[in-house]
């Protein structure tokens, strides 16, 4: 099963993407408003996304600048983005105007693009003159942004009508859009002030806490390592990384050693080489990682694929293994035990990226068709764990509850958790309920 929902879309609006090492740079007064536009007539053409910008006081750490994002079919179907490419900031003059351009092609499957205005810091940020602009075989054309110039009324909320992702603006008292007349009569300008820096860790790209083990197949595994205690494996999703365990890490690094770990072919763990994947293959490095390490007995959290790769090898080697949390897991692939909502993507998407051709996205089809083909463990298979366990799922899993009920069943020492209200994703939309549930279970006393 896989837990990659695109958060993608949501990461986008922290404007400093380009800083992935051991710290990344928050702030209290992030802007980040979407104007959207269809574009699925324009697929595979290039275009120009372009704005002029100004900033004034500014401190050394504000930005302000452009973003695309592009949507396929689907509420979350993410295709492409430009990273926050194009910007100005604090320790340039950017008093005077400014055209900002991004530029790159509309995907195929495109049917949507945002187009997001940044801003990052304290300081006056103007905008003006918004432009997308598609290459046709006639030359350069024109897309129509209403208002795109900010003439049309003064009234900024009229104006901010059209936007996405505009909740800030009123919530946040030290943030406040206007329409205000300049050199360019009239612009949209957000300003902050009393902001507010902070820095966090960037999970899973964090060199002072980074390692690598080489297995014997001469593949490197990525994992990091936080706090002392009992060591504590976290196993990440399909498509995922350790960073998705960044709500976690630092509450359950406080009681034990935490060692997080890239599955094979995904977050810094890279293989491009092996022909297909499956999740034998995952619980044989996980086996290698522990002998490596000389870990004698473990815990381990496995939140959906990392659960599948975490109860085979509480089946496999029931002896190293104290307590298990599963969070999200399957035995097999059937439509009794996974929503056919997201076996029906997995179909698709693999289908679009095998017509693109792209040797990139190889890694990523034989994720996908794990999906479809695996796990396939037989129920009687569950009575070789002799950790203790707990067996968790939101109410609203993508793993149907009765099958997550039927593992809890089978696994002798067991406790089962449907989490009211929740989801596949418990981990990242309500951390703290997932947090204090584990831990209560992996600190009670027997």
């Amino acid at each position: 099963m896989t837990s990659m929902k695109n958060v993608g879309i949501i990461l986008l609006l922290a404007f400093n993407m380009s800083f992935l090492w051991s710290q990344s740079r928050k702030n209290s007064n992030e802007v980040a408003v979407i104007r959207e536009l269809k574009v699925s007539e324009w697929g595979g053409k290039s275009y120009r996304f372009s704005a002029d910008i100004k900033g004034e006081n500014f401190d050394d750490l504000s930005e302000a600048g452009l973003n695309t994002v592009q949507l396929g079919k689907g509420k979350f179907n993410l295709l492409n983005h430009t990273a926050a490419q194009s910007r100005i900031s604090g320790s340039g003059d950017n008093k005077n105007w400014k055209t900002v351009t991004i530029e790159g092609k509309i995907d195929p499957e495109s049917q949507l693009i945002w187009l997001y205005l940044l801003t990052f810091g304290n300081g006056k940020f103007y905008f003006d003159n918004l432009k997308l602009n598609i290459q046709t075989q006639d030359g350069w054309k024109d897309i129509p942004i209403e208002n795109a110039d900010f003439e049309q009324t003064d009234d900024v909320k009229k104006a901010l009508k059209p936007y996405k992702n505009t909740a800030p603006l009123t919530k946040n008292e030290n943030i406040k859009a206007v329409i205000t007349t300049s050199d360019h009569n009239k612009a949209l300008m957000f300003e902050s002030k009393n902001n507010t820096f902070h820095y966090e860790t960037y999970y899973g790209y964090n060199p002072a806490k980074g390692h690598y083990i080489t297995l014997t197949d001469g593949k490197k595994i990525y994992y990091e390592t936080y706090g002392e205690g009992e060591s504590l494996l976290l196993l990440h999703g399909n498509g995922e990384s350790i960073n998705s365990f960044k709500n976690q890490i630092p509450e359950l690094s406080k009681y034990y050693r935490i060692i997080a770990v890239d599955t094979r072919g995904q977050g810094k763990s890279v293989d491009q080489d092996s022909e297909f994947f499956n999740y034998q293959m995952f619980e044989k490095d996980l086996e290698e990682i522990i002998s490596q390490l000389q870990l004698q007995k473990v815990n381990i959290i496995g939140w959906s694929d990392g659960a599948i790769t975490g109860m085979l090898y509480a089946i496999q080697h029931p002896e190293k293994v104290q307590k298990l949390v599963l969070m999200g897991a399957n035995l097999n692939p059937s439509e009794e035990a996974v929503s056919s909502k997201i076996l029906n993507q997995a179909e698709r998407d693999i289908e679009k990226l095998k017509k693109q051709n792209d040797p990139q996205n190889k890694t990523v089809i034989k994720l996908l068709e794990m999906i479809l083909k695996e796990p396939n463990i037989p129920v009687s298979e569950l009575s070789k764990i002799k950790a203790e366990t707990l067996v968790m799922a939101g109410e609203k899993d993508l793993i149907l509850e009765k099958h997550t009920e039927l593992i809890a069943q089978h696994i002798p020492d067991s406790e089962l958790k449907i989490i009211k209200g929740e989801t596949h994703f418990l981990p990242i939309e309500n951390p703290a309920l997932f947090n204090k549930t584990v831990l209560e279970f992996l600190r009670k006393e027997r």
